[in-house]
């Protein structure tokens, strides 16, 4: 692996990310942008295109490389990746995720090194109800 990684996750920590992870593509989809989101709480979501194969630990910053449209979609498949494959390390007030195509040689396709207590609130916004978007066919119904 590019990085050494230890899955270091407490009960409570394993829980909260497992809360997340298990979101239906709906309840993912139906929301406004979590890049856009993000920027409220100092961390800045990146979406390239292209390979990465060295770790990128910049603060406070999440790199996706995939360039799909859907980019709350990637962003949780990845997030779900990292802590499937045990990539996920809370190591002081930090939470450092990585994510990697096993497929291709072990290519990098998430790296993040944020605030942990802003990324969980982060989360927590995201899927709270102020976040739906509007336009949304699922949420014509909710006022």
């Amino acid at each position: 692996m590019p990085h050494s990684f230890q899955h270091v996750l407490n009960d409570e920590d394993a829980l909260f990310f497992y809360h997340y992870i298990v979101k239906t593509p709906a309840e993912i989809e139906n929301r406004k942008p979590i890049h856009n989101l993000a920027r409220k709480f100092g961390i800045t979501i990146i979406f390239e295109s292209g390979q990465y194969n060295k770790y990128d630990s910049t603060r406070d910053c999440i790199r996706i490389y995939d360039n799909v449209i859907g980019k709350n979609k990637i962003f949780f498949r990845h997030l779900r990746n990292a802590f499937a494959h045990q990539n996920i390390k809370i190591s002081g007030d930090r939470c450092i995720l990585l994510d990697c195509d096993v497929f291709k040689n072990k290519t990098i396709t998430m790296t993040g090194d944020v605030k942990y207590n802003k990324f969980k609130t982060l989360l927590d916004e995201f899927f709270s109800d102020a976040n739906l978007n509007p336009k949304s066919k699922n949420n014509e119904s909710k006022t």
